[in-house]
């Protein structure tokens, strides 16, 4: 690759809408859009989430925010954190 080469990545991840001007909290926020795109299978059961900077980035949130909608999520029984591999999305529990 030449010196002059830009290499450009872009993230396949689907923008989460936060809004100060909506109901309810960033984190809630958040976390309902990642609960609707679990609920629509664009994130299958067993496979993991996007990154916590991913998702901040596409959504606009910081990643505490993220870090916080990521354990409602988890207190829900929708994903489960695994160490070096990501939220892992769960099965539902209808």
């Amino acid at each position: 690759m030449d010196t002059d080469d830009t290499v450009c990545y872009t993230s396949t991840v689907k923008p989460i809408s936060v809004s100060p001007r909506r109901n309810g909290s960033y984190c809630e926020q958040a976390a309902d859009g990642l609960r609707k795109r679990i609920a629509r299978k664009e994130y299958p059961v067993g496979t993991p989430l996007p990154s916590l900077r991913e998702i901040a980035k596409s959504s606009g949130a910081s990643l505490n925010v993220v870090r916080h909608a990521l354990s409602l999520l988890k207190a829900e029984g929708l994903v489960r954190p695994r160490p070096r591999i990501g939220t892992i999305v769960l099965k539902p529990s209808d």
